[in-house]
């Protein structure tokens, strides 16, 4: 897996696909922008985003009260025994001073670029979140064909119950990331398949303007879109499940 370049901070336009296979099979997909930033470079964010109304703010993020995520998330590694040496984020950026992050990722790298654990900061339009920290147990590198699995624990859909499980695929190479997250029921059948995928650039001022043009509504129309979907679900039939409380726990070990 070459991971030289996911040490530097990037742009990623994106594309985003949800396929639905049961009980009503549905495809949809959009596209948007995400950041990647390296966690020994978060200072230096606000000088590049300066003068575009990209921003990025503590409080989206680890305890949610503007203390630092690179704390919360070391942290986390740290008493799951991982130890990168550098850590990256890839979310959504607030655009014009919203967002709306339905799951962000935290990349735990070795010294030699290779992967070593995922938290996936998952959100839910009920203002509550949680995360799933997912890696090898014998703590060797995540390879690009590598499937990892977490016990879902949090309620995200309400056309999905809170049972089954997910398996994540990370895919960082030196031009692309692509990461596909499948949910399976308690029989073990997919019932849910995402993928995001975008080509790497430079993180500059002509690289955000850029993507700001061809998207300049996309925080928007993302928390639209995931409304528009389900409405379209909940017309199908399909029942709706109870929104259940919370986890007491906010990481999934």
């Amino acid at each position: 897996m070459a991971t030289t370049s996911a040490l530097r901070r990037a742009l990623l336009p994106v594309r985003i696909m949800h396929r639905r296979l049961e009980p009503t099979r549905r495809a949809f997909h959009y596209r948007g922008f995400q950041l990647c930033i390296k966690m020994s470079e978060l200072a230096q964010l606000p000088r590049v985003l300066r003068y575009t109304p990209l921003s990025f703010r503590w409080g989206d993020h680890g305890r949610r009260d503007q203390s630092s995520p690179e704390d919360w998330i070391q942290t986390i590694f740290a008493k799951a025994g991982i130890h990168p040496a550098e850590i990256l984020l890839i979310c959504y950026p607030r655009l014009w001073g919203y967002a709306f992050k339905p799951v962000s990722f935290w990349l735990g790298m070795d010294r030699d670029g290779q992967l070593l654990a995922v938290l996936a900061e998952v959100n839910n339009t009920f203002g509550e979140h949680h995360s799933y920290l997912v890696r090898h147990t014998d703590g060797h590198p995540i390879g690009p064909h590598d499937w990892l699995e977490a016990e879902k624990s949090f309620f995200v859909s309400p056309f999905f119950p809170v049972d089954g499980g997910y398996r994540f695929r990370f895919r960082a190479e030196e031009q692309r990331v692509q990461i596909d997250i499948h949910y399976l029921a308690q029989d073990g059948k997919v019932r849910l398949v995402t993928q995001l995928s975008g080509q790497r650039f430079d993180l500059n001022f002509r690289s955000i303007w850029g993507v700001i043009l061809a998207n300049p509504f996309m925080s928007w129309m993302v928390i639209v879109g995931i409304h528009w979907e389900a409405l379209k679900l909940w017309r199908s039939g399909i029942r709706l499940q109870r929104k259940p409380s919370p986890p007491n726990e906010e990481i999934s070990l």
